[in-house]
């Protein structure tokens, strides 16, 4: 016998995995039109890089 399942499970799974493609998608997308400059640029202001990093580092547990 074939096991079924019900259609709105199935329209949700098909929901869930077209929207983690759509985000890693467009995540790659934008990754990828970057420049390896435009991605360093930032890390060069010795003023925010660390503060920005520390900031992250609080908000985290929270």
């Amino acid at each position: 016998m074939v096991e079924t399942i019900s259609f709105t499970i199935f329209l949700e799974t098909i929901g869930f995995l077209a929207t983690v493609i759509f985000v890693l998608s467009s995540m790659l997308v934008m990754g990828f039109s970057l420049t390896l400059r435009e991605i360093v640029e930032p890390l060069k202001n010795l003023r925010l890089t660390p503060g920005s990093h520390a900031s992250y580092a609080f908000a985290r547990p929270v």
